[in-house]
């Protein structure tokens, strides 16, 4: 009895060592391979220069790194803080907080991670100054357990909600170290995908302005004389070379009674396509005026002078000269 009692000791003995060394190695290489994936996730993000991607990617890591059951990743969309991307929630997350809400003011003051106890009376979730029930019952909706703020300078873009991990272990000192890393990078990233997205907005307007400014000019080239009356024995021409694609300068050409023919010059006030608007208004005018047939040009003129005023600001103005030849 005595040798078979020894041979279950050492049997039994033989199998908790393994299982400790089997623990030890899975402990310590999940901590690694943690601290692996967060270490590169940092390095990652600063390459990312789109919001979603960068958000998806910052989310899935940490909770592929960590085993964390659920995370929410909340921007400043409009003066709110609402869930931008989330991970393993039955549904998106409908919450949203003010930019003066008592949570995100501790953060912006804070500006590191924060562990949350929603059921100890002694946790700074029931301390912190301006924050609500109604916050609370935000988080809990959350299943927040810690909250990584996204800072750039003295501005909070956003945090990060952080359930529980699977294990149920809590977040230990070397996962708040490399979690707030994370979270610097991230919220650097997420400034420079903001500036990026709003560099595309600004090239892709100023790409439209440069086509509307295109076909204005097109339509402003077909506004100057296409063709010349014919005047015997005078060989003439025009040419307009604007400043800008489009501007207010203006000639024209008008077969006037007897034979005649009228040179009009004009110079509106201002550049552009404001200038090149109140040049065809003042063309139209024209045009329609000396289309009447009179030979009365002083009075082509004041009526000219008329339909401009009446269709332009107070603070718009033409030079205008027109001398039969």
């Amino acid at each position: 009895m005595a040798g078979a009692g020894i041979a279950v000791w050492i049997s039994v003995g033989h199998w908790l060592k393994r299982l400790r060394v089997w623990t030890d190695r899975r402990f310590f290489r999940d901590a690694y391979n943690a601290e692996q994936i967060l270490s590169e996730l940092g390095d990652k993000v600063r390459s990312i220069v789109e919001t979603r991607p960068l958000l998806a990617t910052v989310a899935e890591r940490i909770a592929e790194s960590l085993h964390v059951a659920r995370v929410a990743v909340l921007i400043d969309g409009s003066g709110a803080y609402r869930p931008a991307y989330a991970v393993a929630y039955p549904s998106p997350p409908e919450v949203a907080f003010a930019d003066n809400d008592g949570l995100i003011d501790h953060l912006r003051r804070a500006n590191e991670p924060a562990k949350v106890y929603l059921d100890d009376p002694g946790s700074w979730v029931y301390r912190a100054p301006g924050l609500t029930d109604a916050e609370r019952a935000q988080l809990a909706a959350l299943d927040a357990q810690l909250l990584l703020p996204l800072p750039v300078k003295d501005r909070l873009l956003g945090f990060i909600s952080l359930g529980p991990k699977r294990s149920e272990e809590p977040y230990s000192g070397t996962d708040l170290r490399l979690l707030k890393s994370v979270a610097a990078q991230t919220g650097l990233a997420l400034d420079n995908a903001r500036l990026t997205s709003a560099i595309a907005r600004e090239t892709a307007q100023r790409e439209r302005l440069n086509r509307e400014i295109e076909i204005a000019r097109e339509v402003q080239e077909r506004l100057f004389p296409q063709h010349l009356p014919a005047i015997a024995g005078l060989d003439y021409g025009g040419k307009c070379r604007p400043a800008l694609g489009v501007g207010g300068d203006y000639y024209d050409f008008l077969a006037l009674p007897e034979g005649r023919l009228g040179i009009a010059l004009g110079d509106v006030s201002g550049k552009g396509i404001a200038a090149a608007l109140m040049m065809a208004s003042l063309e139209a005018s024209l045009r329609a005026e000396a289309m009447r047939g009179t030979d009365n040009l002083a009075l082509l003129v004041e009526n000219v002078g008329r339909l401009v005023f009446e269709a332009t600001a107070e603070n718009r103005y033409a030079t205008f000269f027109l001398r039969p030849v």
